[in-house]
């Protein structure tokens, strides 16, 4: 008898879980994964940064600033994730740079090193009611202006790592500097 009622209490127990499941889904089904892709646009101001300019304005009138000659493009990475899984992208290669000059017995010799130049994009992206909730991780190391012939070169780098919640179709400047060639990152998250 108290076997029996065990397993009574156990499938209603069941049956009233599986009656009250979220989004009254039937039992066993999902909800189809969503596809997106990423853009992200790393780019200068060509006359420095117009302080009059706020990172909404610059993500709006994007084309606009585009059209008139005052945007240099530095490089755009496009990438497709789906929904909840990390996706990335890797473009770069392996350089020889000049680290310095020996000058020795035997004349002057290069010290060579080796480094790794290019863009990473990693990015999560995750549905949240009528917006994109985006983590997303960019990285570019670059040689700055010309190759030297016995000195070390000078490299820049830009590093960003944010979470962000975007509505599909818009845009945002993600970051920003005004140091040197006013660097600036846009972000655009599609279907």
């Amino acid at each position: 008898m108290r076997y029996l009622f065990v397993v009574l209490t156990l499938a209603a127990c069941l049956a009233a879980f599986t009656s009250t499941r979220a989004d009254d889904e039937p039992a066993g089904a999902k909800k189809p994964l969503r596809s997106y892709t990423i853009t992200v646009v790393e780019f200068h101001l060509k006359n420095g940064e117009d302080l009059s300019l706020s990172a909404a304005t610059i993500a709006q009138d994007f084309e606009k600033l585009s059209k008139r000659g005052d945007v240099s493009l530095v490089e755009t990475v496009r990438l497709t994730a789906i929904e909840g899984y990390q996706a990335s992208a890797m473009f770069g290669k392996m350089v020889a740079i000049v680290q310095g000059v020996t000058t020795g017995v035997n004349g002057k010799s290069r010290n060579m090193v080796q480094r790794s130049l290019g863009t990473t994009l990693k990015v999560t992206a995750q549905s949240q009611d009528e917006k994109v909730l985006l983590k997303l991780n960019y990285q570019t190391t670059r040689m700055d202006g010309e190759a030297k012939k016995d000195a070390a070169q000078d490299m820049s780098t830009v590093a960003i790592d944010t979470n962000l919640l975007l509505k599909l179709d818009g845009r945002v400047v993600v970051a920003g500097t005004t140091e040197s060639a006013s660097t600036f990152l846009l972000v655009t998250v599609t279907q």
